[in-house]
């Protein structure tokens, strides 16, 4: 998603005190020319992550399943119809899932 949509959630998510998660975008923590497998190692190094996606990660093989799976990183890959919206429509959506997306599976 937007990298300035990820900042965005992140400055909104200050407010909220008990909050123990806080969105960053990718770029933020690798270079955006970084391959998956390198991304998602390097993420796994600080722990555990929610990773929200739009590309459903279809260049994926299987060493990144595994590496998602092995390093527990729970994610969710937007619908399709997602990137075809407007951009403030998207920013609502995502501000009105975002707690959800938050609460701990189980």
């Amino acid at each position: 998603m937007s990298p300035l949509l990820a900042r965005g959630v992140k400055v909104l998510s200050e407010a909220e005190a008990e909050a123990e998660a806080e969105a960053e975008d990718v770029d933020e923590v690798v270079p955006r020319s970084a391959t998956d497998t390198h991304w998602i190692g390097e993420l796994s190094k600080t722990g555990r992550w929610c990773i929200v996606s739009t590309d459903g990660f279809k260049k994926q093989h299987r060493a990144e399943s595994e590496a998602l799976r092995r390093d527990g990183h729970l994610v969710f890959v937007l619908a399709p119809e997602w990137s075809g919206q407007p951009y403030w429509s998207k920013t609502a959506q995502l501000v009105t899932w975002w707690p959800q997306i938050l609460r701990p599976p189980g």
